[in-house]
């Protein structure tokens, strides 16, 4: 068994590759990035919502379903003051994992650190 394994997140996507602003089409489907797997918008070819995007007014709740000793992302932050002179760690965000015992692990995301 391969450990690891990429979760479709497809039901959660509600934005579509133009709010990454480039005008490379975005790869969809099942990605090796850095050598590990992601599966990027649905299974199959969509041209609809194919990201999950959150504003720092929102949060969003996955249910992973299964035990996960390691959780990684691919994330893209899509404001930045770091080229205007902005300061480098600014936490931007935060991952709330919780346990199946009722404990929650908080993992915050800093600038040019975990994003």
């Amino acid at each position: 068994m391969d450990p690891y394994s990429p979760l479709d997140l497809s039901t959660h996507c509600n934005a579509s590759a133009d709010v990454l602003g480039n005008d490379e089409p975005l790869p969809l489907g099942l990605q090796i990035l850095h050598g590990l797997p992601f599966q990027i918008g649905p299974t199959v070819a969509d041209a609809g919502n194919c990201l999950l995007q959150v504003t720092s007014s929102e949060s969003q709740s996955i249910e992973i379903g299964r035990e996960a000793h390691t959780v990684t992302f691919a994330h893209a932050l899509l404001d930045s003051e770091i080229e205007d002179g902005g300061p480098v760690g600014d936490k931007v965000g935060v991952y709330d994992f919780h346990l199946e015992g009722g404990g929650i692990v908080r993992a915050p995301l800093r600038e040019r650190f975990e994003i």
